[in-house]
């Protein structure tokens, strides 16, 4: 299901313009990294700063904010259902969240760096 959303994404890149030039690929890949250790920092800074300019950069970037945006949501979430009677249940929710965001992180910047599209299927899209 993840493919589908993922390849007609990638299509309609293609289909706007040329293919990225590698500076554009190796700040994608940066931007999907730095998640990982500044939460959605950079890739906000870069969208504040770039989001007049578009293109492929922007489009991995938006992505890369709105997959992090869902990220602090759900860590921000499950302590908050703490509170809740079986809100114990989902404390182990929170490692799993964590590994997700290594794993989603890391094919999002290999992707990046090929120059392809990367669309994650159960991110919640606040940035259009």
């Amino acid at each position: 299901m993840g493919d589908i959303s993922q390849s007609s994404h990638a299509a309609d890149d293609k289909s706007a313009g040329s293919s990225p030039t590698k500076q554009e690929r190796y700040l994608a890949m940066l931007i999907w990294l730095s998640g990982l250790f500044l939460g959605l920092v950079p890739s906000l800074v870069f969208y504040l700063v770039k989001r007049k300019t578009p293109g492929w950069l922007l489009e991995q970037t938006k992505e890369s904010l709105n997959f992090e945006i869902t990220i602090l949501i759900f860590c921000l979430a499950v302590p908050l259902m703490l509170i809740l009677p079986l809100g114990i249940i989902l404390l182990p929710a929170i490692p799993v969240i964590l590994i997700l965001n290594l794993v989603v992180s890391i094919r999002g910047a290999a992707k990046a760096y090929c120059g392809e599209s990367y669309r994650f299927p159960a991110a919640l899209h606040f940035v259009k």
